[in-house]
């Protein structure tokens, strides 16, 4: 798990709505230690028009990179959709960063476990297989949330995409999760879409080629 989280801030060194903020700062842990790692402005105080939330929202993205936690005193709407469709965790909370910042990842890897001692518990696989040990790797999404709903796909897919290595992913679902292109173009890889029966859709995912890229 990546230990870095993103906090909106205002003036004052608060959490704050992202419509009121003034700064977004950067945390990472290493050892038992948090520091500041990165700063810069940022606020979508007076827009009104959404595209131009969105234009704002996708260089947050982009600026952030791999840090897919962050911390707000509320986060809705127009960028809250956005941050989930681009695989972060969101989290609510209000203070000063040294006073939630080790709470929050406690909390967060608690979730991730929980979620992995339920899946054991009803016996259903909520991660891709590989039946021939070869590095091609399977997901029935539709099966799956079939018989777990409360499994969505970016609990089954993110940990998979990033800490596994393999040659090529088939997803089976009953439609195309909306954040994993931009997951899929952050760490590089490419994908297919097809449509094999009605309301249903296979997806092979790969690594790009030297010339792709």
């Amino acid at each position: 798990m990546c230990k870095k989280i993103a906090v909106v801030l205002n003036d004052s060194g608060q959490t704050e709505t992202i419509h009121e903020s003034s700064v977004i700062k950067v945390y990472s842990k290493e050892k038992d230690q948090w520091e500041e790692i990165n700063q810069f402005p940022f606020t979508l105080k007076g827009l009104m028009v959404v595209k131009a939330i969105r234009e704002n929202m996708l260089y947050l993205v982009e600026t952030l990179g791999e840090c897919k936690i962050i911390v707000a005193k509320k986060l809705s709407g127009v960028p809250n959709s956005m941050l989930d469709m681009s695989g972060f965790t969101i989290v609510e909370v209000e203070g000063e960063p040294e006073e939630f910042l080790d709470d929050v990842l406690e909390r967060i890897e608690e979730y991730e476990i929980s979620l992995v001692e339920a899946a054991k518990e009803k016996e259903i696989n909520t991660r891709p297989v590989s039946p021939k040990d070869d590095g091609h790797y399977y997901i029935n999404l539709k099966e799956l949330q079939n018989k777990n709903s409360g499994v969505t796909s970016k609990q089954a897919l993110l940990p998979f995409l990033n800490n596994t290595i393999f040659h090529q992913l088939k997803i089976i679902c009953s439609h195309a999760p909306k954040w994993l292109e931009e997951e899929l173009k952050r760490t590089n890889m490419k994908s297919t879409i097809e449509m094999v029966n009605p309301n249903e859709y296979k997806i092979v995912v790969c690594k790009k080629t030297c010339d792709e890229v």
